[in-house]
Order: C-alpha cells, then sequence, then structure tokens
C-alpha cells in the first residue's frame, strides 16, 4: 500500500492511497478544521469513479453543539438527566460529558455493533424490528424515530 497526502491552500489536504493487491486507489479530501473526510472517491484499475458513501456516525450526533439545541427542550434535559453519571445534573455537565475524550471509544464500539445489533436496538427504542438488508443503520434508526414521532403528533 503506497500513501501520498498534500496540503492545498492550507484548508485541507488530498489524501491518495493505492492498494496494490485490489487494484484500488483512494482519493480522500480532508477537512484541516475539523480533521474530518468530506470526500472520498474510489479509483478502480478498470478506471471507473465512484462516489463512497459517508455513513452517520454516533460521534457526528454526539457533538456539544447538537446537545445545546436538544437541552433546550425541557423533557429530553430531563430525559437525560436519568442516564448520567452521579453528579452529572446540569446543562453544562451533560455537555462535558458529551464533549469528553472518554466517550469516542465508547460510540465506536457502539457504531461498529450497530449493524450486527440493530434489532435490538430497535426493540429497546419502541420500534419495529427491521426486515432484510439495511444500508445504513444509523440512518435506518433516524427515519424509524422519525415516522414513529410524527405518528404520534398527528394523533
Amino acid at each position: 500500500m503506497g500513501k501520498w497526502s498534500n496540503q492545498i491552500n492550507g484548508r485541507g489536504n488530498w489524501s491518495f492511497t493505492k492498494y496494490i493487491y485490489d487494484n484500488l486507489y483512494n482519493f480522500q479530501w480532508i477537512n484541516r478544521e475539523n480533521n474530518e473526510i468530506e470526500d472520498n472517491l474510489i479509483l478502480t484499475k478498470s478506471i471507473s469513479l465512484e462516489r463512497v458513501e459517508q455513513y452517520i456516525y454516533f460521534k457526528d450526533i454526539f457533538k456539544g453543539e447538537y446537545f445545546s439545541k436538544l437541552l433546550e427542550i425541557p423533557e429530553a434535559l430531563e430525559e437525560l438527566k436519568i442516564h448520567m453519571p452521579e453528579g452529572y445534573k446540569t446543562k453544562e455537565d451533560i455537555i462535558d460529558v458529551i464533549n469528553s475524550r472518554a466517550l469516542n471509544p465508547n460510540l465506536k464500539a457502539l457504531d461498529m455493533s450497530l449493524p450486527t445489533h440493530l434489532n435490538f436496538v430497535l426493540i429497546s427504542l419502541n420500534l419495529p424490528p427491521h426486515e432484510g438488508e439495511v444500508n445504513d443503520p444509523m440512518e435506518y434508526i433516524v427515519d424509524a424515530l422519525e415516522k414513529k414521532y410524527t405518528k404520534e403528533e398527528n394523533n
């Protein structure tokens, strides 16, 4: 595997990786401000170009900016307080826990287990289990929750 990276205009990096055995070439644009991959392209030996889908991960959702908006809803704040460690009950405490580095390995483990344990997560959220194949489990959960609460609001 060969790797090359080049910084462009201080805004980010193009990263190029050649996977020798698979005859694949991977181009990635990495935003320098947040160090996240914004564009991910794969070039195959047959010179076909395809865009790789970016899945939704728990670490993307568990950010202080999203939680600060969520914590403005009194019911959401009370629900989150129930699940917080002892002594972490204020809005600021919850945001500190969400932003802590200690949470990242747990979120990564949850992301990795989600495809194989999707039905368990759905059932624990009082959602019906899925049937068939799911391409992006997190997107499926978000859509299912949205349908559930939209349906409840309309009743």
